[in-house]
C-alpha cells in the first residue's frame, strides 16, 4: 500500500506543471493580446444584454450561458456546478493574488528579456512530443510532421532554448488529448474549475491525465530518479505563463462586473478556437508556454 501511495505521489508531482499554469486561468484569466470582442453585428436581445452585464462586455457566445428558467430570472446554463466552481475559483484567485502574481511580477521585472524568452522556448519545446502524439491521434499528419520537425530542429540547433524552427516557417500550435477527444466527437461535459488547474471540463480534465502519460519527459525524470526536474519544469511553466499575462489579466479583472463569469466565458471561447485550430478567430487570445491556447474548435458541447 505504501509503495502504491508513493507511486501515486511520484506520478502526480510532474502534473503540477499544467496545474500551476492553469491556476492563472482559474483565478486570473489568460489573455495577453486580448482583442476587442464587442464587434458582433447583432441587435442585443434581453438575454444578450444580461450576458453582457454578467461579463462586462457584449460577447456573442455569452448568450449560451444564459437561460430563462420561467421565473423571470436568468441562470447559467452549462455550469451546473457553479456553486462548487465559484468556491474553487475564489481559492485559486487568492493564491494568484498572494503567490503567483508577485512571483511573476518579480520575474518579469528583474530577469532579462532574453532569459525569459529562453525559458518560454524551453518549456514549449518540451511540450512538442505531446502535441506530436495528439496530432497523430487526430489524423492531422501535416501538423504532426511540422511538430516533429520543430522538435528536432529546436533541440539540435537551438538546444531547446532558441526557436529557429519558427523562422523556417514551422509554427508552434499546441494540441492536447482534450482536443483530440473533441475532434472525435466526445462531449465536453459540464464546466469545471479545478484546484490549481483552473477552468476545464470533464473531458479536458480526463484528457490532461492522458497527456501526462504521453509525455516522455515524465518517464525520463522518474527513470533517473530526478523528480526535481519535473518540479523545476512545473515552476518554469507557471512563472513564464503568468509573467506573460500580467497586463491582460489585470485588464480583464478591472473591466469585469462578475470576474468568475468573465473568465468562464473567455476560457470557453478560447477553448473552442483551440479545438477548431481557428488561429484567426475573433475573441481572447492568451500567450505563454504550456498550456498554450491555440485555437481549434470542433465542439465544446
Amino acid at each position: 500500500m505504501s509503495s502504491l501511495g508513493s507511486g501515486l505521489r511520484a506520478g502526480l508531482r510532474p502534473a503540477f506543471g499544467p496545474l500551476l499554469c492553469l491556476t492563472v486561468l482559474s483565478g486570473c484569466a489568460w489573455a495577453p493580446g486580448l482583442e476587442d470582442t464587442n464587434g458582433y453585428a447583432q441587435a442585443p436581445s434581453r438575454e444578450f444584454q444580461l450576458a453582457a452585464m454578467a461579463d462586462g462586455e457584449y460577447i456573442a457566445t455569452d448568450i449560451a450561458d444564459v437561460a430563462d428558467v420561467g421565473t423571470g430570472e436568468f441562470v447559467s446554463a452549462g455550469d451546473p456546478l457553479e456553486v462548487f466552481n465559484r468556491f474553487v475559483f475564489a481559492i485559486n484567485d487568492t493564491l494568484d493574488i498572494f503567490v503567483f502574481k508577485p512571483i511573476a511580477v518579480t520575474y518579469r521585472r528583474w530577469t532579462p528579456d532574453l532569459f525569459q524568452e529562453a525559458v518560454s522556448n524551453f518549456v514549449t519545446n518540451l511540450s512538442e512530443p505531446v502535441t506530436f502524439a495528439n496530432s497523430l491521434f487526430q489524423g492531422d499528419w501535416e501538423h504532426a510532421e511540422t511538430t516533429g520537425s520543430r522538435f528536432l530542429i529546436n533541440s539540435a540547433i537551438g538546444f531547446g532554448l532558441f526557436d529557429p524552427a519558427t523562422g523556417l516557417g514551422l509554427e508552434h500550435r499546441n494540441e492536447d488529448f482534450g482536443q483530440t477527444l473533441a475532434v472525435h466527437g466526445v462531449p465536453s461535459g459540464p464546466y469545471l474549475v479545478l484546484p490549481l488547474l483552473g477552468p476545464s471540463t470533464f473531458r479536458d480534465a480526463g484528457g490532461r491525465g492522458v497527456d501526462f502519460f504521453l509525455d516522455p519527459f515524465n518517464y525520463l525524470a522518474r527513470a533517473n530518479d530526478k523528480e526535481s526536474l519535473s518540479l523545476a519544469r512545473t515552476g518554469a511553466e507557471a512563472v513564464s505563463f503568468r509573467a506573460a499575462n500580467i497586463d491582460t489579466l489585470d485588464e480583464v479583472r478591472r473591466d469585469s462586473i462578475d470576474y468568475y463569469s468573465r473568465i468562464r466565458s473567455l476560457w470557453r471561447q478560447q477553448r473552442e478556437r483551440q479545438i477548431r485550430n481557428d488561429v484567426g478567430g475573433v475573441g481572447p487570445e492568451f500567450s505563454g508556454p504550456e498550456p498554450a491556447t491555440d485555437p481549434r474548435q470542433v465542439s465544446v458541447r
